[in-house]
This record gives C-alpha cells, structure tokens and sequence, in this order.
C-alpha cells in the first residue's frame, strides 16, 4: 500500500516540476495567468514553486526518489531501499550545492532564468556561501 502511494506521488509530482510555469504563482508575479497551466492545478503549480524555491533543479531528483522507494516496497529485491533515505537527503543536499556552485554554466544559467532563481535553490545557495566562509 505505500510502494503504491509513493509512486503514485512520484508520479504526480514529476507532472507538477514538468507543467511548472512562473504565470501560475502569485508570490512571483504580479500578473498571473487566468487559468493555470500547471496540469495539476493549483496544488501542482505550488508544490512545484516550492520545490523548485528550495532545491531549484535538484527537485527533479525528489520524485525519483520517491519512485526508488516506493518500488522498494513493492519488489522485495529492492528492499534495501527502505533503509536508505539518509543517503537520499545527502544526494539531495549534494545536487542542489553542485547546481548552484556551477551557476556560472550557460546551461544552467537559462535554467535559473527558467526557475526565476539560482539553479540550486535557496538551500544551494546557503550551502556555497557557507562554503566561501571557511
């Protein structure tokens, strides 16, 4: 039962970062588009602002996570899943400090231009400038 509900989280949520638009949350613009355009609607579009606001790109890796775990307890050859989710936190840490320390990539500066923030989220953000200080 919950291998199911994380996968079928996962899979909402990969539709909500994918369908993401800057138009369909107030906090970031003034002029907001009149019907969302995020397929999950309001909700979607949301959790995707606040996933992209504090991991930025690294969310994408979050709804695979959930995937991961969730056929975890679906497929007893993957159980060893269920006792990973530390190293799941790491790699989400390590992802979101790499996109923002290669910021300066071109790539990754039409992401950040896409995301209306730095390309590692506020969390990458502060973890490089805690960085710069030691």
């Amino acid at each position: 039962m919950l291998g199911i509900l994380l996968i079928s989280a996962a899979a909402l949520l990969l539709i909500a970062l994918f369908t993401y638009h800057l138009g369909d949350v107030s906090a970031i613009r003034t002029e907001v588009n009149a019907e969302t355009q995020n397929w999950i609607g309001g909700v979607g579009a949301w959790t995707a602002y606040g996933l992209f606001f504090i991991f930025g790109a690294a969310a994408f890796v979050f709804p695979v996570l959930l995937l991961f775990f969730g056929l975890s307890y679906l497929l007893q050859f993957m159980a060893y899943f269920h006792h990973r989710w530390v190293w799941a936190a790491v790699l989400m840490l390590v992802c979101t400090a790499w996109l923002d320390l290669y910021a300066d990539l071109p790539i990754l500066g039409q992401l950040s231009r896409n995301l209306n923030g730095p390309p590692g989220g506020s969390l990458g953000l502060v973890l490089n400038e805690q960085d710069d200080r030691t």
